[in-house]
């Protein structure tokens, strides 16, 4: 699923200018009614989140701010916007600093695309596009099968991933380490003891090994250790879980 390597930066400074790029025309369009619906539905974004677009949508725009710098030598004049600096959404200044030491970009629950109407999943297409384009490291997406059919519907995107199918967890040395990765993030009083070959067996029987099938069936276990006084995952809770 890689892309192409990661180009060389240019020696000079050159203004980025994110009002042509298409993650910053999907921002601009679509994010001050998605505030506002938000806030009318009395849920209104968190003062970070808002700030964090906020000062995105004036990164790099002359008209937020700029620096006039004069070369010395040649007496040569640039305007150098102000940047956001923001770490946590901009691609100048966040994730462009993630991609000098980042190996790829993983996107999850990719299937959830086709969940839009044809208008939204063809945007969302395109910023995939970008971001290959980009970021220039590998992407990588991760979904059920429907994932693959969305990736299917954009030939130039078909050719740059290449399907490969995850196999089922088995009852194995493997399973028994995130059972019990499992085991020791659940916040319960007593040791649940299902780091065992025969609970592996037990677990992936119900779960028909998926791991998010897994984890849905280790939380209800986990409700009904906490309101039984039970306190830990054993078979008397998971037989009581849904």
């Amino acid at each position: 699923m890689s892309l192409t390597a990661q180009a060389p930066r240019p020696a000079t400074h050159v203004r980025h200018r994110p009002e042509q790029t298409l993650l910053y025309q999907l921002v601009e369009r679509h994010y001050p009614e998605f505030a506002r619906l938000m806030a009318a539905q009395g849920s209104p974004l968190p003062g970070y989140v808002a700030r964090e677009f906020g000062d995105y949508l004036k990164c790099g725009r002359l008209e937020h701010g700029f620096l006039r710098v004069r070369c010395q030598s040649c007496h040569h004049e640039k305007l150098v916007a102000f940047s956001c600096k923001r770490r946590g959404f901009c691609p100048s200044c966040g994730v462009r600093r993630m991609v000098d030491s980042a190996a790829l970009l993983v996107i999850d629950e990719l299937h959830n695309v086709l969940a839009g109407n044809s208008v939204n999943r063809r945007e969302f297409l395109n910023l995939l596009r970008f971001l290959g384009n980009e970021l220039r490291i590998p992407l990588v997406g991760v979904g059920t099968r429907d994932a693959y059919l969305a990736i299917r519907s954009d030939d130039q995107l078909e050719n740059r991933f290449e399907p490969m199918m995850l196999p089922v967890w088995e009852a194995n040395d493997d399973c028994c380490s995130l059972l019990a990765s499992f085991a020791a993030s659940l916040p319960l009083r007593r040791p649940s003891p299902i780091a065992t070959l025969d609970m592996a067996r037990y677990l992936l029987t119900r779960s028909e090994g998926t791991i998010g099938e897994l984890a849905h069936l280790l939380m209800a276990a986990a409700i009904v250790a906490v309101e039984s006084g039970e306190e830990a995952i054993n078979h008397r809770t998971l037989s009581m879980a849904c």
